[in-house]
């Protein structure tokens, strides 16, 4: 209703005469304290009015201006005399913090690094400019130039505090050349006044700095709570996967078995509650905890022995030995050699199991049932593969997972909240795994090592098969259940979908979990299993 109100022609003028009156006030009137609070206020509404009215289109200096006139209005509750003071430092810290983040991240791109970055976007229809396009395709090397420069300086800005006040208006004419090539080339004139207007901010406190007054002791304050907050929470992370860690090592969670050269296995092994039909191993997706089969092995564990284990480097286990050796080890341990054997994986470890009963003859005479859930296509991994700029991209992802697991800001457990709902004591074992430094990196190489060994994967696989899919894939995508599709009919296996599930959601929360078990348990009594 608010959109609709906001969409209408009459309110979409008068909140644009309304931006455009606060404005005109500010310029003229900046030293009446009310009028300019009033103003501030103003263009904080109607900004928010026009985004919430159409959200599309928007870009950083619509961010930056924003930022402008929440730090005007917020700055009204100082003291008048020191209004202006903390308004121009709070402006030089977003300043700083905006391009250090912004060069940071460029950083960690495989794309920036290489210099393809530049050449991409000067390429593109809406940002691109066909002169500099041409000139980067001639000359490559200038595309890195570019690319290495813009990460340079945007990375080392706040050195530039730190410089004699003669290189100072060198960085000025940079900082300002920077947008001004930006509004010229990439059409994005916006950009020029939204971060030129926080310059002054900049100079301001550079000027306080050569009289002795370095900082306010509000920022003094904010600068100490900041790297307070920072070092308590990485205390904290740390912590946390050090205790988590040991409670693994020392078999509280769940128990290890010695895999014959040295090292551990860890793994949950459950007996069948009312005589076993035969044992269910698990295959875990890319980085994910055994315990995120709660729900699935729950389900089943009335009738079926069920095994779940973590792969070499996950968890407890230290045992070097592929993932088909490690669970012929698990099942000769618990006497389950002789029984019938299903295998079943979910995301990359559908990948995992069909490469389990391709490597070992073994498995594959005990296997009578293979269940891939929301299963990686091995087709999508190669192509992934190919792609220089995704395999870039998931690496700068493991790479900013891993600062934020190093810090405790890693966004993997609110991701995992939407999708999940095991239950409080899996849930908290769960997603400390997914965020441990330790898992990260082992899911880093893990991909790589799936990539290469799913080359020779075999085309059919030996035994019956069934593909459970989601309706939705990580992405959300509705085409996700077509792409599961091909993979059955590649396989010449039976196929279904769990209305409404995500590809993590469909084993992670109950009443999607609770479908899968159901499918399995009828695919396996057609097989009269």
């Amino acid at each position: 209703m608010l959109v609709k109100t906001l969409d209408s022609q009459p309110a979409a003028l008068t909140n644009q005469i309304v931006r455009l009156a606060s404005g005109l006030i500010t310029i003229f009137s900046p030293a009446i304290p009310t009028l300019r609070t009033i103003t501030a206020g103003s263009n904080v509404l109607t900004g928010a009015f026009e985004q919430r009215r159409n959200p599309f289109g928007r870009d950083g200096s619509d961010q930056m201006q924003q930022v402008i006139n929440t730090y005007d209005l917020v700055s009204a509750a100082a003291e008048p005399a020191k209004r202006d003071d903390l308004f121009l430092r709070a402006l030089n810290t977003q300043l700083a913090v905006s391009y250090t983040a912004s060069g940071l991240v460029k950083l960690v791109s495989s794309d920036w690094r290489s210099g393809r970055a530049f050449g991409k976007i000067m390429r593109t229809r809406t940002y691109g400019d066909e002169r500099v396009s041409r000139l980067v395709d001639r000359f490559p090397p200038v595309g890195k130039l570019v690319s290495w420069l813009t990460i340079a300086w945007e990375s080392l800005f706040p050195t530039s505090y730190f410089l004699p006040r003669r290189f100072r208006g060198l960085v000025d004419f940079g900082m300002k050349s920077f947008h001004i090539l930006i509004g010229v080339f990439m059409g994005l004139p916006r950009f020029i006044w939204a971060f030129l207007a926080i310059h002054p901010a900049v100079d301001y406190v550079n000027h306080e700095k050569d009289r002795g007054i370095a900082m306010s002791a509000l920022e003094r304050r904010l600068v100490l709570a900041l790297g307070a907050g920072v070092g308590a929470s990485a205390a904290f992370s740390s912590i946390e996967q050090h205790v988590f860690s040991r409670l693994r090592s020392k078999q509280v969670i769940s128990a290890t078995a010695p895999d014959g050269i040295g090292g551990a296995i860890e793994h949950q092994f459950r007996k069948a509650d009312h005589g076993s039909r035969g044992v269910v191993v698990f295959e875990n997706g890319l980085g994910a905890a055994m315990e995120g089969w709660d729900w699935v092995a729950s389900e089943l564990s009335m009738d079926y022995d069920t095994l779940t284990y973590h792969r070499s480097g996950y968890g407890a286990t230290t045992s070097v030995l592929p993932p088909e050796q490690l669970v012929s080890s698990l099942l000769t341990r618990y006497n389950s050699i002789g029984s019938p054997l299903i295998l079943v994986g979910h995301s990359i470890g559908g990948l995992v199991a069909r490469l389990n009963l391709s490597r070992n003859v073994g498995l594959r005479n005990q296997a009578v049932a293979l269940i891939l859930i929301d299963s990686t296509d091995e087709n999508g991994l190669q192509g992934l593969a190919a792609s220089e700029e995704k395999i870039g991209s998931i690496r700068q992802s493991l790479l900013i997972e891993s600062l934020g697991s190093a810090l405790g800001t890693s966004g993997i457990s609110g991701a995992l909240n939407s999708e999940v709902d095991y239950r409080r004591s899996v849930h908290r074992v769960f997603t400390t795994f997914a965020r441990n430094r330790s898992t990260i990196r082992r899911a880093g190489h893990e991909f790589t090592e799936t990539i290469s060994a799913t080359q020779s994967l075999a085309l059919r696989t030996p035994i019956p098969t069934c593909v459970i899919s989601a309706q939705y894939g990580v992405s959300g995508e509705e085409r996700h259940k077509q792409d599961q599709l091909r993979i059955a009919e590649r396989l010449d296996a039976e196929y279904a979908v769990v209305a409404g599930a995500s590809h993590r959601s469909i084993i992670g929360m109950h009443v999607y979990a609770r479908e899968p078990s159901r499918l399995l348990r009828s695919f396996l009594e057609s097989l009269e299993l």
